[in-house]
C-alpha cells in the first residue's frame, strides 16, 4: 500500500494476529473445560447432599418415620398409611426382630440376617437394603426406632417392604389396649 509516496508494510501486524489467535483459542478451550469440570463437581455434590437429606429425613432420630410412629403411638388406637420419599438407590426397607432374624416371611433379600449384623447392632430394628449405600453419603444403614426413651415398635417377625420409585409406603397401626405400634405393608 502506498501512502504519500511511502510504502507501508502491514504484514508484520497480520503475522502477530495470526500467532495470537491459536493461543486465545487454546486458552478459551482450557477455561471452558475448567468451567465444565467445576460445574459437574458442584452438581455431583448437590446430588449427594440431596440423597443424604432424603435418608436423614426418612430415618433419623427426628425424621419423618419416627415422627409418624410417635404420633400414632401417643393415641389410644390409630391407623395411618403414609408414603415417605427415600431414594431410588435402595431396594427395601427391612424391619427386624434380631432375636428372630432367622424366621423369614415374605420378601427378604438373601443373606439379610448375616449382612444386617455387619451394618447394625443388636438393638437396631430398621435397615435400608442393600447395605453400604447409605454409608457413601455419610449416613448409616441401620437405625433403632423408638419413641423418646421408650420402645414403641413391635416387630414380631423380620419383614421387608420394597422401595418403589424412590418412595416407600407404610401402614402404621396401634390397636386399642396395646402399648406398641406395628408397621405393615399397605
Amino acid at each position: 500500500m502506498k501512502k504519500g509516496g511511502k510504502i507501508i508494510n502491514r504484514s508484520k501486524n497480520k503475522k502477530g494476529q495470526i500467532m495470537g489467535m491459536p493461543f486465545m483459542f487454546i486458552f478459551s478451550l482450557i477455561l471452558v473445560a475448567i468451567a465444565l469440570f467445576v460445574g459437574f463437581w458442584v452438581i455431583r455434590n448437590i446430588m449427594n447432599q440431596a440423597e443424604q437429606a432424603n435418608i436423614l429425613l426418612f430415618a433419623s432420630e427426628n425424621g419423618d418415620l419416627q415422627d409418624e410412629i410417635r404420633s400414632v403411638w401417643q393415641k389410644e388406637a390409630a391407623s395411618k398409611t403414609k408414603t415417605f420419599p427415600l431414594s431410588r438407590k435402595f431396594e427395601y426397607v427391612c424391619f427386624v426382630n434380631m432375636s428372630r432374624c432367622g424366621i423369614q416371611q415374605g420378601i427378604i433379600p438373601p443373606d439379610f440376617c448375616r449382612e444386617a449384623g455387619i451394618y447394625g447392632s443388636a438393638s437396631d430394628n430398621m435397615f435400608l437394603w442393600p447395605p453400604g449405600i447409605a454409608e457413601k453419603y455419610n449416613v448409616k444403614s441401620a437405625w433403632h426406632i423408638k419413641c423418646g426413651q421408650k420402645e414403641c415398635l413391635f416387630i414380631e417377625k423380620t419383614f421387608c417392604i420394597p422401595v418403589e420409585n424412590g418412595k416407600i409406603t407404610l401402614k402404621i397401626i396401634k390397636e386399642s389396649g396395646s402399648s406398641f405400634v406395628k408397621i405393615q405393608s399397605p
